[in-house]
């Protein structure tokens, strides 16, 4: 239930939120039992190397198959698999997906991360919506 759009889902985020010790602890990350990302905050996962947008096998959702439409339409290699924790300093974004919108992740692990993929998403969102 996780990914699903339901009140427990609410619930369970704010529980993760209120049992943060530290402010850099403030996003809840699901990793399984494979060291996989499968949710950030809740939302559905992107991550981005250098040769490759990864959408998340995990991933659910209108805004993220939304997003993974608009951005097939582009140049940029698009593949659907798993996003490994381990691989954490290869990925140049992380970025989770659902109702509230793109978020691209600043940091993880000191590691400093970007937002350009996440920006050229909404970009091509907007050009589906006006068709």
């Amino acid at each position: 239930l996780l990914l699903a759009p339901t009140s427990a889902r609410d619930a369970l985020l704010d529980l993760c939120k209120s049992e943060s010790a530290l402010p850099s602890e403030s996003i809840a990350m699901w990793i399984d039992h494979n060291n996989e990302i499968t949710a950030i905050d809740g939302a559905s996962v992107v991550a981005v190397t250098d040769d490759e947008v990864i959408f998340s096998q995990h991933g659910r959702g209108i805004e993220f198959d939304l997003a993974k439409s608009a951005m097939e339409n582009t140049s940029h290699r698009i593949v659907q698999g798993a996003i490994p924790y381990d691989n954490v300093r290869r990925y140049k974004e992380i970025l989770y997906i659902d109702h509230r919108g793109v978020v691209a992740l600043g940091s993880i692990e000191g590691h400093q991360l970007s937002n350009i993929i996440a920006e050229r998403i909404v970009q091509e969102v907007k050009k589906l919506e006006k068709i």
